[in-house]
């Protein structure tokens, strides 16, 4: 049967007797349309019902330029006759559909929507529109310039081998879409957590569009494809890509659609992306993979739920390496066995912005266990095979606004990336109590996993911030580690995360190099100083204030020394008060406590304000390093017994020689000199001591000697303490 409709017809001619419709036919554009199908796959043209059986054809005057073969009219008499002169009441018009139904011949239905789909665009375009109904295929469906394959409400399509429903390679074509079809495959495993692996019912689609053009350089010898739409269609239960776009120009625009129990829609190698809107569930593979080659993705307001691997891959593949220029946006992601967002081997200049990721802890899918993914978003370098020597980096890319829980590792992970912002994503409940053996218990110091915020490597990452990123622990017991883990410090830029409920109560906070701020910083609560701190400056001149210790008058001010949070020792302005007059009050102190930190033992000296004064409390014991003694002219031993010598005291005990004269006994000489001749007191301890007259000579910065100025008895004992004051 032909449709023939010569330009230009008018937008609705009706061929019509009394009896009832036979043809009515829609104006198109100027040319004509020539439609050859067999005749129990028509049931209307350009969205006109009726039986179409025979040769109309229509003249630019409107009317009905050739006979129709009244032996195929199925209803009614024709009389062309009685046909109106349509010419003067209807302007050109530019669309045009076909309608077609099954025959139940899965090659025959086939070769139909083929044929179809080439005259309509041999016609300039169109729609050809499949009937609601269950459509079998053999063989697979050749995508045509300016066609829009489309199915009226409860259409499917199936395969009947294991192959792809629609297929474009070697034809070339420009604007193409699909619309309102549901794809079937024969997967009939339906797991309820992320799971891999699948079982099927026997042959069926593996892919419902699989495209490969000039650009996908996996194969050769592809034709130029341009602008792919796809909107409004569901694609279940294929054993592997629901869809597989590569190498496409132009735009590539898959909206609104579902994909259910498939592995992941796939897009590689294409000059512009949108995947937006769409629901995917039960993914044995990653919910969409917007892959290798790719350039200005957008990925925005989908719903990804348990997904055998990553809910969203924004990552190369291989030796190829990831997008760029991409966002990701508003997504809901949910139960997944690897990432929530995957952008690995490289990616750059990206948003991953205001997105809901729920990853339900898991460590691998159910049936490929492992403690190397499970993170809300991932980040990473390239190669992967090498994440302690990258050879290129992730780069400019802002992570925002993000909400993630439950993720079995790290709620952000970042490896061998350059350039990277972590702003205002609260993060929550992060990490398990085990391993993904379910037996090896995670330590509550392990910083590399069960962390909110993970950067890993101490060399690879640089420019990283990280600040405004609230991390909570809601559960009880808590498995988060750390809020915030940078292996590289340096590189890091870490400012204002908040952590609440925490395994460990404490975590470095602000890292990256020396900051200056120009402004005065008030901190209400205590303030953590581990690596200690500094006032002043080496170029600092003048009177420099590194500390001020501000307080009402009457108030003790204190530098406090603890054990275990135990206070030990208070250097502190004392509590006495200032009376203004004589300078009274906030006298200097230091205080010593007892195990409990609270009870007073000692308070060894106090300076007063007003005069200086000190008093001294306790014993005052030297532990200078000790001095050597040597005998001198008088003396008939080397002082071995003398006790305590050292450079600030020490007692000398020594023998006169048996025929005495008066002159020197022992020579002092200090361990390490004085920076000036110090002071030396001398104390006899016996009487011949007393009678033999000391006194000190030949004082220097070394050392000191001793002498007598009366002669010792013969043999005599002499015993003395003395003391340095230096």
């Amino acid at each position: 049967m032909k449709v023939q409709v010569s330009a230009p017809p008018p937008p609705t001619l009706v061929v019509e007797d009394e009896g009832g419709l036979t043809v009515r036919v829609d104006q198109g554009p100027s040319r004509t349309m020539v439609l050859d199908v067999a005749a129990s796959t028509v049931s209307s043209v350009n969205g006109r019902t009726g039986v179409i059986n025979g040769l109309a054809e229509v003249g630019g005057d409107g009317k009905l330029t050739a006979p129709v073969d009244a032996a195929k009219v199925t209803s009614g008499v024709l009389d062309p006759a009685r046909i109106p002169d349509l010419s003067s009441q209807y302007a050109p018009a530019a669309t045009a559909e076909v309608l077609l139904k099954p025959t139940g011949s899965a090659s025959a239905d086939a070769a139909a929507i083929n044929t179809a789909m080439a005259s309509m665009s041999a016609f300039g375009g169109g729609r050809v529109r499949l009937s609601g109904q269950a459509w079998t295929v053999s063989t697979s469906l050749t995508p045509r310039s300016g066609v829009t394959l489309s199915g009226a409400p409860g259409t499917t399509i199936a395969h009947t081998a294991t192959s792809n429903i629609i297929y474009a390679s070697g034809t070339t074509f420009t604007d193409f879409t699909v619309e309102g079809i549901t794809f079937l495959g024969s997967v009939n495993q339906f797991p309820t957590v992320p799971t891999r692996a699948r079982t099927t019912s026997g042959t069926g689609a593996q892919t419902a569009i699989f495209m490969s053009g000039d650009l996908d350089t996996t194969s050769t010898g592809q034709a130029q494809l341009t602008n792919f739409t796809m909107r409004n269609c569901a694609v279940k239960n294929c054993s592997a890509l629901p869809i597989r776009i590569g190498g496409v120009r132009g735009k590539v625009s898959v909206t609104n659609c579902d994909f259910i129990n498939n592995q992941d829609a796939g897009f590689l190698f294409c000059e512009s992306v949108d995947f937006s809107h769409n629901y995917v569930s039960m993914g044995a593979d990653n919910g969409v993979s917007l892959s290798r080659g790719c350039k200005k993705v957008t990925c925005v307001g989908n719903r990804i739920e348990n997904v055998a691997y990553n809910g969203i891959w924004v990552a190369g593949f291989f030796s190829d390496k990831a997008p760029q220029n991409f966002t990701v946006t508003g997504n809901v992601i949910k139960s997944v066995g690897h990432n929530g967002i995957y952008c690995d081997y490289a990616p750059r200049y990206g948003a991953i912005t205001g997105n809901s990721i729920d990853c339900g802890y898991y460590r691998g899918p159910s049936d490929q266990p492992t403690d190397l993914q499970g993170s809300g978003i991932y980040i990473g370098g390239y190669p992967i095979t090498d994440r302690t020597a990258p050879t290129d980096w992730a780069q400019g890319i802002s992570v925002t606004g993000n909400l993630i829980r439950a993720a079995a590792r790290a709620g952000v992970y970042i490896n061998g990336a350059k350039r990277i912002t972590i702003i205002g994503n609260p993060i929550s409940d992060i990490g398990t109590q085990y391993l993904a053996d379910g037996a090896t218990a995670i330590s509550a110091t392990d910083a590399t996993t069960n962390v909110g915020v993970l950067v890993e490597n101490a060399t690879t990452s640089s420019d990283i911030t990280v600040a405004l990123n609230p991390v909570v622990d809601s559960r009880s017991p808590a498995y988060c580690n750390y809020g915030v883990v940078p292996q590289n410090t340096a590189g890091v830029y870490a400012s204002l995360n908040n952590m609440v409920g925490l395994r460990n109560a404490f975590q470095l906070l602000e890292t990256g190099p020396t900051r200056t701020y120009q402004h005065t910083a008030v901190f209400n609560q205590d303030v953590k100083l581990v690596g200690g701190a500094t006032g002043g400056a080496n170029a600092a001149t003048g009177t420099v204030d590194g500390y001020r210790m501000n307080g009402a008058a009457g108030s003790a001010r204190a530098f406090v020394w603890q054990t275990a949070g135990v206070t030990r020792w208070r250097l502190r302005t004392n509590g006495d008060a200032e009376t203004g007059t004589g300078n009274a009050g906030s006298n200097f102190e230091l205080v010593g406590y007892a195990d409990n930190g609270t009870t007073v033992t000692t308070t060894p000296f106090t300076v007063q304000r007003s005069n200086g004064q000190t008093t001294w409390r306790g014993h005052r014991v030297s532990a200078n390093s000790t001095a050597t003694i040597a005998a001198a002219a008088q003396s008939a031993s080397a002082a071995a017994a003398s006790t305590g010598i050292n450079d600030m005291n020490g007692t000398i005990n020594t023998t006169a020689v048996a025929s005495p004269a008066a002159g020197s006994i022992a020579t002092v000489t200090y361990a390490g000199a004085y920076g000036a001749i110090p002071r030396v007191t001398l104390t006899a301890r016996n009487a011949a001591t007393v009678a033999a007259g000391l006194y000190v000579t030949a004082e220097s910065v070394n050392g000191f000697t001793v002498a007598t100025a009366n002669t010792p008895a013969a043999s005599a004992s002499l015993s003395f303490h003395y003391h340095v004051e230096g």
